[in-house]
């Protein structure tokens, strides 16, 4: 199940105590994750149980040698999802047994729900039944009975911080060894320790076992997530056996490898992460316009684990949507296109490009163009707004041609279009052989035999020359996709010797991206991840895409009207004449660079 929680490993919190503002760093000791609050001065222990927003107990549970106080320069520990909340926004003035209204924050989820308020997580199940144990998410509103938790055992691992005070001969290797520990650890507990010397304190950490009995309160997120493991589906399903029929409106759901198990997830989930984000943003979207169709989203966690991706499809959560966004890691998307086979649920493969399911499954919708149709479109345009044109391609001999440029020139030959050929090797185009192939009154689009920023380089004085020189005649330059991550050195180079670009993705960056960031720092407090394309705008875009398509035609296969993007436009058609076949998208951005300097995009 997805549970949103801090995707990094360190980060910086500020805590107010009384008129002095303090630093914690969040750090990662034994495998647990520990604020680290860093003593300025001389603090007492209820000082700094106050700073960290706990009890003196518990300050006292991890650090017992802090009964005295802290001296300056000391570092004391409290586990990361215990300093986060403080006492006074805990139970104290929620009244057991009354039933609270709650709209979940950023990095909130079910588990987070329960702790806050000491319920019981099933009493949650069951006090909500429109929502999936998944989806308590930002922004989701639960009512929450509170005080209603009965005592969960479960076996802890405990990690305390002993005081030990440096002898000759110690040093981090020895210390580590005779521990049990490593030094990594004991890095991370000690820090700013570099050298150690006799008599000065050093922290030890100290792991324990031990069986616990107690409420959701007193519990972390991660010991209730390993306490009720896989079982959420199954109380839900046990409490409203109906609610899982398939219902009126769109039944979306995200199943991708997030790896929220993991301290430190991979960077391919955390930008499946901002995809799911920017998912939220786009319902957030409609719901503030003023659009109330009913969207029904499931969301879960493969982990990146074929057993589990097996298990969730078997569990039965899955059975009556209408739509599932499928991963990119091969085996993991065959293991759901063979499950929207046998259920007749439509598999929205978003991120796997090269990949041809759809050629034999009717019911996979290949999101990504392919490059054969995304190809045959861009010639298509050339000859219907520039009949007259000829082509004249730039190649470099002994360098085996593009993908896109073969199937390019080979649809130019089938729409008759005149073409010529110069070679320019590993040099750069001369604007003299250039100028020889080019006739007065005629039109020229220059196709390069690659998207290469090698080859970029190299044509444009050249042609940027003749753009100059040759003005008897009209020339342009036609871009490949990979063109966009070149804008920041060569936009403007573009712009003079004007450029079509063709692509899946553009973003002109305008004021419906600057609302998304907004909407994104304001939910989950940070940045959006740097990825081409950027993965919040891509969820954003397929969301409203799936919404209007399915509350509009009830089935993807259906729905035929363009939907344009703010990155990615959608519309399905088939992928052939054979019924078998599935969907392709083919809808593509044919980016105009200007030459005076302004950016056009037309949507196809």
């Amino acid at each position: 199940m997805l549970n949103i929680k801090r995707l990094a490993a360190a980060v910086i919190i500020i805590l107010v105590c009384t008129s002095t503002i303090v630093a914690a760093t969040v750090v990662t000791i034994c495998g647990e994750q520990f604020t680290c609050y860093h003593a300025t001065e001389k603090s007492s222990l209820h000082r700094v149980a106050r700073a960290l927003g706990v009890s003196p107990e518990t300050v006292l549970t991890y650090n017992p040698w802090a009964t005295d106080g802290v001296t300056k320069g000391q570092a004391v520990f409290i586990p990361a999802d215990k300093a986060s909340m403080t006492p006074t926004e805990a139970t104290s003035y929620y009244a057991r047994g009354t039933m609270a209204k709650y709209t979940l924050g950023t990095d909130e989820n079910i588990y987070t729900v329960a702790q806050r308020f000491d319920a019981s997580v099933e009493a949650l199940i069951a006090a909500n039944p429109t929502i999936a144990p998944e989806c308590y998410v930002a922004a989701t509103t639960v009512q929450v009975p509170c005080g209603t938790s009965t005592p969960l055992t479960i076996e802890r691992k405990l990690v305390t911080f002993t005081r030990y005070k440096l002898q000759n001969g110690d040093s981090y290797y020895m210390l580590a060894k005779k521990n049990g520990l490593s030094e990594n650890d004991l890095l991370a507990a000690n820090p700013g320790t570099e050298q150690l010397k006799k008599g000065k304190y050093f922290i030890i950490p100290v792991v324990t076992t031990s069986s616990v009995t107690a409420t959701p309160a007193a519990l972390s997120v991660y010991e209730l997530r390993n306490y009720y493991g896989r079982r959420l589906d199954d109380l839900y399903e046990a409490a409203h056996p109906k609610t899982r029929a398939k219902s009126d409106g769109a039944n979306i759901a995200i199943v991708l490898p997030f790896q929220l198990h993991k301290p430190q997830p991979p960077r391919q989930a955390l930008l499946y992460t901002d995809f799911y984000k920017g998912f939220l943003i786009a319902l957030d979207s409609i719901q503030r316009r003023g659009e109330k169709p009913r969207v029904n989203l499931t969301v879960l966690d493969t982990e990146h684990n074929l057993n589990v991706t097996d298990s969730l499809l078997a569990s039965g959560t899955l059975d009556n949507m209408d739509v599932i966004v499928a991963p990119l890691e091969p085996k993991q998307l065959e293991r759901i296109i063979n499950f929207g086979n046998s259920h007749d649920i439509a598999v929205l493969n978003c991120f796997a490009t090269k990949n041809d399911n759809h050629l034999n499954n009717s019911n996979v919708f290949q999101a990504n163009v392919p490059m054969a149709a995304m190809t045959a479109s861009v010639a298509a345009w050339v000859k219907e707004t520039t009949p007259d044109i000829s082509v004249i391609y730039v190649t470099e001999g002994g360098v085996e041609d593009a993908e896109a440029f073969n199937m390019l020139r080979n649809k130019f030959d089938d729409l008759n279009i005149y073409n010529v050929s110069v070679p320019i090797g590993s040099g750069e185009l001369s604007f003299d052989n250039l100028s020889l192939e080019m006739l007065p009154g005629s039109q020229y689009l220059v196709v390069p035999s690659n998207g290469s920023k090698s080859l970029l380089k190299r044509i444009l004085p050249a042609l940027s020359k003749a753009k100059k020189e040759r003005f008897d005649c009209e020339i342009k330059l036609l871009g490949y996709p990979e063109y966009v991550t070149y804008l920041k050195d060569y936009q403007e180079d573009l712009q003079d010797v004007d450029t079509f670009m063709f692509s899946r993705f553009f973003n002109s960056n305008g004021y419906r991206t600057r609302d998304i960031e907004f909407y994104y720092n304001k939910w989950f407090k940070g940045q959006m991840l740097a990825s081409y394309p950027n993965m919040v705008l891509y969820g954003f875009d397929t969301a409203m895409y799936l919404v209007q398509a399915l509350s509009s035609s009830g089935t993807l296969a259906d729905h035929t009207t363009m939907e344009r993007g703010i990155q990615t436009s959608f519309r399905f058609s088939h992928a052939g004449d054979d019924p078998a076949m599935g969907y392709i998208n083919d809808a593509i951005c044919i980016v105009h660079f200007t030459p005076a300097h302004t950016i056009e995009t037309i949507v196809r």
